[in-house]
């Protein structure tokens, strides 16, 4: 085991090459109290004043732990005291939330805590929320992504760094500073410290996949065949994230040559781009039509799609969700195909009807407004154009008009509730454009604000089926 300096000099000199800090940083650190966010918090704490960092700790009281959880909480302030810092404890029944989801505990509580950063780094105006995940975390993420039969994009496993998402702006970083190190040293830095880390025993609940490969399967895999097996996958991983990222930009440089436009009413992918290039690079010209599309193709899907490239004449091809590829002369075209519902210009001040599925042309902002069932494992909504609701959660049918007086949402990414007027001055719209805005709702209720934000009281948990409202130009 590594002394605390060797791991400290680690962790500092994996942040400067992977860029995840930068001086100045305003960063909300994750605490749970157990030793790899312990860690964490030590490690940034150190690297305080050398990089300028203003740190904020957080910490979720989940329900799930009874007293075990209160002192949980109760550590994590004590650790907050010791080294001066400020914390935010924020308690959720997550059980309840579960429920109330539809959803497994263990991902209600990962909603709900990615929520809570999110919010919690809007209020502070933090760009980045440092979580403690380690090399032995990505390591058990590879393996897992294995055995669900992943490419080489799931075998990348947690990239350092990634946008938080979760109604967080595109300016805040969920970042891994702790990627570089194992579960040994972090312990070794809490030893250093002084500091005993609290042990959550779900962590080790054989009902989750991870805590199997956790307790059986690594430690299987390092007493029996590799005592090396933690360093290779997780090195695995970042070469498959680099070999992922080249890919996919000579997919684009590819696409580019041969003509292809991405559009996500209609891709068109003219047959040679599919037949004459490298079979990695078709596949991935034809994920990105399906990406274009809001939709995240199956290998099955995609070979189907290269098969129909190579066959003589016209064709058809089903890719799921209203998505179709059809074969006309020398191009594929991957679009989508309404199913039920019609397009309806919206004119004036009434509340026009959004069928599910169907589409609202919104004529004053150049917009078509669609609204589809999805599965619960769908790809989720990326970006201001696209949101996914819980149909269980919504208050009445939906509909699509402008902002009334009085109207109110619970912003995604802020704290409480907004009124309209309110949030369109925060967003700083344009006052001559904010009219023009299609809103959303449900019965009385406003559900998502296109293009700015949606209400975060029903958006679609993991596991639940989904709503997916997306707006397209035209």
């Amino acid at each position: 085991m590594r002394g605390g300096k060797a791991v400290l000099d680690e962790i500092r000199r994996f942040v400067a090459r992977r860029g995840l800090l930068e001086p100045g940083d305003r960063v909300v650190v994750a605490l749970s109290g157990g030793p790899d966010s312990l860690a964490l918090t030590l490690a940034l704490h150190h690297l305080r004043t050398e990089w300028g960092l203003d740190l904020h700790l957080f910490h979720l009281h989940h329900g799930l732990r009874g007293e075990e959880a209160d002192r949980d909480a109760a550590f994590v302030r004590e650790v907050a005291d010791r080294l001066g810092l400020p914390c935010t404890v924020i308690r959720r029944d997550v059980r309840s939330e579960a429920r109330s989801l539809r959803a497994g505990v263990e991902a209600a509580g990962r909603l709900v805590r990615y929520r809570a950063l999110a919010d919690l780094a809007g209020q502070l105006g933090a760009r980045r929320v440092a979580v403690g995940h380690t090399r032995d975390d990505q390591a058990e993420t590879v393996l897992m992504a294995l055995l669900r039969g992943a490419g080489r994009r799931g075998l990348g496993g947690m990239p350092p760094a990634r946008p938080l998402g979760f109604g967080a702006g595109p300016e805040v970083t969920l970042v891994r500073p702790l990627l570089a190190v194992g579960r040994e040293d972090t312990l070794a830095l809490c030893r250093a410290a002084g500091l005993e880390p609290r042990r959550d025993l779900t962590n080790e609940d054989p009902r989750f996949l991870r805590s199997r490969i956790r307790t059986e399967l690594l430690p299987l895999l390092r007493d029996r065949y590799s005592p090396a097996v933690v360093f290779r996958l997780a090195a695995l991983a970042e070469v498959m994230r680099d070999e992922e990222g080249f890919l996919r930009r000579a997919a684009a440089e590819a696409a580019a040559r041969h003509g292809v436009t991405y559009d996500p009413r209609e891709s068109r992918l003219p047959v040679p781009a599919l037949t004459d290039e490298h079979p990695a690079l078709a596949r991935r010209i034809v994920r990105l039509a399906g990406e274009s599309a809001g939709m995240s193709l199956t290998a099955r899907h995609v070979e189907a799609v290269l098969d129909l490239a190579r066959s003589p004449g016209g064709g058809e091809v089903h890719l799921g969700r209203g998505l179709v590829a059809e074969k006309v002369g020398d191009v594929v075209r991957v679009r989508r195909r309404e199913r039920v519902g019609r397009a309806v210009t919206a004119e004036g001040g009434q509340p026009v009807p959004l069928p599910v599925p169907g589409s609202v042309a919104w004529a004053s902002a150049g917009l078509t407004l669609s609204a589809t069932r999805e599965d619960p494992d769908a790809e989720p909504a990326a970006g201001p154009w696209a949101v996914d609701l819980d149909p269980d959660r919504l208050p009445g049918p939906l509909a699509v008009r402008t902002r009334r007086p009085g109207d109110r949402i619970f912003p995604v990414g802020m704290d409480g509730s907004k009124k309209l007027q309110d949030l369109f001055v925060d967003l700083k719209v344009p006052r001559p454009d904010r009219d023009r805005v299609p809103v959303v709702v449900a019965g009385d209720q406003v559900v998502w604000v296109v293009g700015y934000r949606a209400d975060r009281r029903f958006l679609a948990a993991p596991g639940r089926p989904r709503l997916a409202l997306r707006a397209r130009p035209g």
